[in-house]
C-alpha cells in the first residue's frame, strides 16, 4: 500500500500530517491497543450485529467514535471499527482503531463519482496500513471490481481478497457510507 505524507481531511481534521498521525499513534498505544484479537464463534459475530457497511464478502462494523472526550482535534475522527473479508476458505478480522470518519466520506464521494462515470477508484483506506478497500476495473456495462487488503499484522502478513461487484449494489455501498455518517453526528 502506498504510504502518504499529508492528505485532506474533512470536516474539523483539515490537514494532517504524518508527524502529527504518528505523535496520536504513540499516544494512542500508551493508553489503549490500536488493534485487539477478534474472537471469531457463532455467538461473538451474531453480536456484531448486522454490518455497517459491506462489499461481496467485505464487511465493516463502526462500533462509534474512538475518543469521543478528546481535546486533541487529531483523535476526534477515529473510529472504533471491525472489518472482516472471507471468501473461498479465507476469512480475516480485524478490530481496533484503524480508520476515520473522513476516511469513510472520501470513499462515499469517491464511489460516487466513480459510478457515475463508469471510471476512476474509489479507495476506502486509513493513515494505518490495516486496511484497503479498492473499487477498480471499472466496465462499460458499469461492473467493478473490490480489491480488499485486510491484515491484522502489516509487517508480517498481507491478505488480499478480489470480488466482482455488480453495479445495481453501488447504490447501496453509497446509501450504507451515509448511514454511517448519520450515526456518527
Amino acid at each position: 500500500m502506498a504510504t502518504r505524507g499529508t492528505r485532506r481531511g474533512v470536516g474539523q481534521l483539515g490537514r494532517v500530517h504524518r508527524r502529527d498521525l504518528s505523535r496520536a499513534s504513540r499516544r494512542r498505544s500508551a493508553s489503549s491497543p490500536t488493534l485487539s484479537n477478534v474472537p471469531v464463534d457463532d455467538r461473538s459475530i451474531a453480536q456484531l450485529g448486522t454490518p455497517d457497511l459491506q462489499v461481496s464478502g467485505f464487511q465493516l462494523w463502526v462500533h462509534g467514535l474512538a475518543y469521543p472526550e478528546s481535546s486533541d482535534p487529531n483523535d476526534l475522527g477515529w473510529l472504533r471499527t471491525t472489518a472482516h473479508v472471507g471468501a473461498s476458505g479465507a476469512s480475516v478480522w480485524v478490530s481496533g482503531v484503524f480508520l476515520e470518519a473522513s476516511d469513510i466520506q472520501r470513499f462515499r464521494d469517491q464511489l460516487a463519482s466513480a459510478y457515475r462515470a463508469h471510471a476512476d477508484d474509489a479507495i476506502l483506506a486509513g493513515h494505518e496500513p490495516h486496511l484497503e478497500l479498492r473499487i477498480t476495473n471499472w466496465d462499460r456495462l458499469g461492473n467493478c471490481r473490490a480489491l480488499v487488503d485486510l491484515t491484522p499484522a502489516p509487517p508480517t502478513q498481507r491478505h488480499r481478497v478480489e470480488f466482482a461487484v455488480d453495479q445495481s449494489l453501488v447504490p447501496a455501498i453509497i446509501h450504507d457510507c451515509d448511514g454511517i455518517a448519520r450515526r456518527l453526528r
